[in-house]
């Protein structure tokens, strides 16, 4: 029902010509599979949305335009002639092709997380599988804003759940393949890539019972079922070098600069500063690359500490995941605000055992994304949704909470910190002078404070991993 209702709402770029948002985008990449040769996929008309997500997500793209054509054939004939239809049968169409793809791909995907990580506690089960079905940056971005991270998000969540049930090898080799689907779909994915291989290369040391032949055998089967797995997602572009480099050319956005709006990250929140836009593109990315791989260190060493079979190692998967895409999202080339939307999901499962914590990073999220979602007419209805994801998590740890970590009242006494000054620093700079004069510096001081939550939320996760 929250997905339905978000979805009433407008949608990015609704009625804004000559471009308009997200939602032409995806309907010109519909248009675009459906009717140009797949050797111009990514080559056609790149200055008006031309397709940037990796070869999955076209695959996607194509089958969504098959349903959307049955309702709306003038919106899939062209991607020229086609451009800015916004009929009322073309918004239902394509709306129903997100809820179809959060109902098959990621719903399945959420309930097969939480059931491995309370097996034998309904109630803890049910409450996690809420809070990841509610999680209410998903339902807003997706149902309103207009994407399809459900998918990619939900083939990482299965690929997660594979390893917290694992019992062997081949267990390994599902989570890879379905964990490589999720970053051909969407490349942003690959924000879990340092937690899926520190996990997986522990697991195979483990196995090898101290073996350093065995080791390293199971860790190249991995990687040939890693390539094979990459393959099979880029299809024929995998069979043809020039059309891979123009897949790569597309996903790889060097030229755009460390980063474009005003994200919650190391980056943007020090640019004031530091000036880091000043400097050459390249040389930044380099150095971008260098402090995401550090600050994700941590998070993969204690996983391989703490990662086991038994059940209270489960969490670890979670955490670790939550770890390197917070690692990710504060350190790394070009991220984007909703970036966090991958670091939310996987705290999100582990509501039952963290809910303050769960629920204020659920809301600053959101909160982070104010701009993005007020842009687009959709931040009353994700406001509401972060009011009913509280609830439910409330409503599922009533009675099973005993008590609440120093640790977790921190985190929670800072998003209300944030959640006041998100609505109050409007206020103050606009009455004062300086918010005139300098148009722009209440969003580098709202993305300075949101660095600061991730970066806590960053050591509050490091820090269970610890425990």
């Amino acid at each position: 029902m929250m997905r339905i209702f978000m979805a009433s709402f407008p949608y990015s770029g609704h009625a804004t010509p000559p471009r308009f948002g997200d939602f032409e985008a995806q309907r010109n990449w519909m248009a675009i599979t459906l009717s140009v040769p797949i050797r111009l996929w990514y080559k056609f008309d790149l200055a008006y949305w031309g397709l940037d997500y990796p070869p999955l997500t076209a695959f996607h793209s194509y089958v969504c335009g098959l349903y959307v054509r049955l309702f709306e054939p003038d919106a899939m004939v062209s991607p020229i002639t086609s451009r800015g239809i916004e009929t009322e049968a073309l918004k239902t169409a394509m709306r129903t092709t997100v809820l179809f793809s959060d109902l098959a791909i990621f719903m399945p995907a959420a309930y097969a997380l939480a059931s491995a990580l309370y097996p034998s506690d309904t109630r803890k089960r049910l409450t996690s599988f809420a809070a990841m079905a509610l999680q209410p940056l998903l339902v807003a971005i997706d149902h309103g804003h207009f994407q399809y991270n459900c998918v990619s998000v939900g083939l990482a969540t299965a690929a997660a759940a594979v390893l917290v049930r694992r019992r062997h090898f081949g267990n390994d080799v599902l989570s890879a393949i379905l964990y490589v689907a999720a970053i051909f779909h969407k490349h942003m994915a690959l924000y879990y890539a340092p937690a899926f291989f520190a996990i997986m290369l522990g697991d195979a040391v483990r196995d090898a019972n101290g073996s350093a032949k065995q080791s390293i055998l199971r860790v190249a089967r991995l990687g040939v079922v890693v390539i094979l797995a990459a393959a099979a997602c880029l299809g024929p572009f995998a069979l043809d070098v020039s059309l891979l480099r123009d897949v790569i050319d597309r996903l790889l956005p060097f030229g755009r600069g460390v980063y474009e709006d005003y994200v919650s990250n190391f980056w943007c929140a020090t640019n004031p500063v530091l000036r880091w836009k000043t400097y050459d593109a390249t040389i930044m990315s380099k150095v971008c690359a260098v402090a995401t791989v550090v600050a994700c260190i941590p998070a993969g060493v204690l996983s391989g500490c703490k990662r086991g079979t038994g059940s209270d190692s489960r969490a670890v998967v979670p955490l670790t995941l939550a770890g390197t895409a917070l690692s990710f999202f504060l350190f790394a080339f070009q991220v984007h605000e909703k970036g966090v939307l991958y670091a939310a999901m996987p705290i999100a499962a582990l509501a039952p055992d963290a809910p303050l914590a769960s629920i204020g990073f659920g809301a600053a999220s959101v909160l982070s994304c104010r701009d993005l979602l007020v842009r687009d007419g959709v931040f009353p209805p994700a406001v509401l949704a972060v009011v009913v994801y509280a609830c439910a998590i409330m409503y599922g740890c009533k009675g099973v909470c005993t008590r609440v970590r120093r640790a977790e009242a921190v985190v929670i006494s800072a998003c209300l910190a944030m959640v006041g000054a998100t609505f109050t620093l409007p206020l103050v700079l606009g009455a004062a002078p300086l918010g005139p004069r300098y148009p722009y510096v209440y969003a580098a001081i709202d993305a300075a404070l949101y660095f600061t939550f991730y970066a806590c939320a960053w050591l509050y996760a490091l820090r269970l991993l610890i425990q």
